[in-house]
């Protein structure tokens, strides 16, 4: 049981990771996708705050530290 369960969490772990580095290298891709939202579907400051967050994001998922 305990195994099934550490491979359910990697696999979301994986997908969230996902998300994040396609956010944060392909916003377009992203966009399409619906992991994120357009540009001009936001106020600038809110979109600086997404931009600005992928790569934080995308490394503290790979990141054995901060999981």
């Amino acid at each position: 049981m305990q195994v099934i369960l550490g491979i359910v969490v990697v696999v979301l772990s994986l997908l969230c990771w996902g998300g994040q580095a396609i956010a944060w290298l392909a916003p377009a891709t992203a966009v399409k996708l619906t992991l994120m939202e357009a540009e001009e579907a936001v106020e600038p400051t809110f979109w600086a705050d997404i931009r600005g967050e992928s790569p934080w994001d995308a490394g503290r998922w790979s990141s054995p530290g901060f999981c």
